[in-house]
């Protein structure tokens, strides 16, 4: 069974652009992240950006969410004042 997880990322007002080049940052190496499947980062609206993932186990799941390079990059969208709102889903606890 896969695990599959949404991120609904908001900017901060007028600074979708400079989101846009964190987020699309994370594609490459967590695709390369052992167990995940499926990682994409999509521009939906301006100022809204959707990172959807599919894992091989809850276990792979919890490790992205535990990744150095997950913490460093959100670490940077709040102290650069880019980081407007952040929602979360899952389909697996």
């Amino acid at each position: 069974m896969t695990i599959q997880h949404l991120a609904y990322v908001r900017a901060s007002r007028g600074r979708s652009t400079q989101l846009g080049v964190y987020l699309l940052d994370l594609q490459e190496p967590v695709a390369r992240l052992p167990g995940c499947l499926v990682f994409s980062v999509e521009s939906l609206t301006d100022g809204v950006w959707r990172l959807q993932g599919r894992w091989a186990s809850s276990a792979a799941r919890q490790a992205f969410f535990a990744a150095p390079l997950l913490q460093e990059v959100f670490s940077g969208l709040l102290r650069d004042g880019l980081l407007g709102s952040l929602e979360c889903q899952s389909d697996q606890p």
